[in-house]
């Protein structure tokens, strides 16, 4: 799956390519869509600490529906689908008046 996002106050332009891990999970590279004003040092720098950030949100994303939780624990894209898999913690069942 590929996104596009931007980054400080001059808005850098970044690609986000997010693909499956071969042991499960995500793993997202972010790569600039162009090195205006930066150098290659600072592209490589900033290329990798984006990218650990952004596994690390898809590792630790947590959806919180009313005492059930749900995390993000693989992906799959099949032509123009694409299935999440996803770990579910059940504290307590959501009240059937949760706004959701």
């Amino acid at each position: 799956v590929v996104f596009y996002g931007s980054r400080g106050s001059d808005g850098e332009k970044w690609k986000c390519v997010l693909r499956r891990k071969e042991e499960g999970g995500a793993a997202v590279a972010v790569t600039p869509v162009d090195l205006d004003g930066m150098g290659p040092a600072e592209a490589v720098s900033a290329s990798l600490d984006l990218t650990a950030a952004m596994t690390n949100f898809f590792a630790t994303m947590t959806f919180g529906l009313d005492g059930t939780f749900l995390t993000f624990k693989d992906l799959k894209v099949s032509g123009e689908r694409i299935l999440l898999s996803l770990n579910i913690k059940v504290i307590k069942f959501p009240s059937p008046t949760a706004p959701f």
